[in-house]
């Protein structure tokens, strides 16, 4: 099995986020019993994702949260903290519905496996889904959408009302899809 992938921006956001819940230096010291050492975060690096998955499942059972939760607060802090550093003029003129066109381009930036699809994309209502997301990261996927596109919708000067994943399953190849709504204002 090759290695997925997820930009160090993610990394920190969730190092941020541990170290503030449950005490300074939990994600490094969850992090080394994962992987062994554990290397300084650079945000534009790219990291394998399956040993912050697993820090984060155990984190998440001293949060009582689940992984698909947990995710969706660190991919929110992700899109808050990076969006408006490398798509500050974008972000500027775009309107929600501009930005959401370009959610497989979004989602190439930080993760290097899956692919993200644009179903529908009305103002006020966006359907996006996200295809070959193996299955043991597929809660953590969806984590992701749930959490990085409405903070993308905010950042544009939308209001998300609702963002819930619709649909889940295991396509013909072994992988997973699913399918998020949006609806905002």
């Amino acid at each position: 099995m090759t290695d997925r992938m997820v930009k160090g921006s993610h990394l920190i956001q969730a190092k941020e986020l541990l170290d503030a819940r449950l005490g300074s230096g939990t994600y490094e010291r969850l992090m080394t019993e994962e992987r062994g050492q554990v290397s300084p975060l650079l945000p534009g690096t790219w990291y394998e994702v399956a040993p912050l998955v697993r820090t984060l499942r155990r984190a998440g059972r001293d949060l009582h949260l689940d992984l698909e939760s947990l995710t969706a607060e660190v991919a929110r802090r992700n899109a808050f903290s990076d969006l408006p550093s490398i798509y500050r003029v974008f972000l500027r003129i775009a309107q929600p519905r501009r930005l959401l066109m370009f959610v497989p381009q979004l989602w190439r930036t930080y993760v290097d496996f899956g692919e993200g699809r644009v179903i529908e994309n009305e103002v006020g209502r966006f359907i996006g889904q996200c295809d070959g997301i193996p299955e043991d990261l597929q809660e953590w996927g969806c984590g992701c959408w749930l959490g990085f596109l409405p903070a993308a919708v905010e950042l544009c000067g939308g209001k998300t009302k609702r963002a819930k994943v619709l649909r889940s399953w295991r396509d013909g190849s072994g992988y997973h899809s699913f399918q998020l709504e949006i609806v905002y204002t």
